[in-house]
C-alpha cells in the first residue's frame, strides 16, 4: 500500500504544461496490461528544458502477479480522464 511518487525531468516549449502518469501492470509476455495507477501535474515554469516535476499518484493497495512487470507512462495527454487545457 502507499502512494507510488513519479520524479521526472522535462522539457516544454509551452509557458503552462500538463503532465500525466500512468502505471500498468504488465503481464510476462507482454501481451495484456493493466491501469493500476494515474496521477497529473502542471508547470507553469515554461518554457524551458531541465524542469524537474515530483508528484504523487492516487495512494492505494495492489499486488502485482508472479512474473507481472511494472510500465510507467508519462504524457501529456489522459484523454478522457484528463484533457489539456
Amino acid at each position: 500500500m502507499g502512494g507510488p511518487v513519479v520524479d521526472v525531468t522535462f522539457a516544454t516549449t509551452a509557458p503552462d504544461t500538463q503532465i500525466q502518469a500512468r502505471a500498468w501492470d504488465v503481464a510476462p509476455d507482454g501481451s495484456a496490461q493493466g491501469l493500476i495507477d494515474r496521477g497529473a501535474y502542471r508547470s507553469v515554469e515554461g518554457p524551458a528544458s531541465g524542469l524537474h516535476a515530483k508528484f504523487q499518484l492516487t495512494p492505494q493497495g495492489y499486488r502485482f502477479p508472479a512474473g507481472h512487470k511494472l510500465k510507467v507512462e508519462i504524457t501529456a495527454d489522459d484523454a478522457p480522464y484528463f484533457q489539456q487545457s
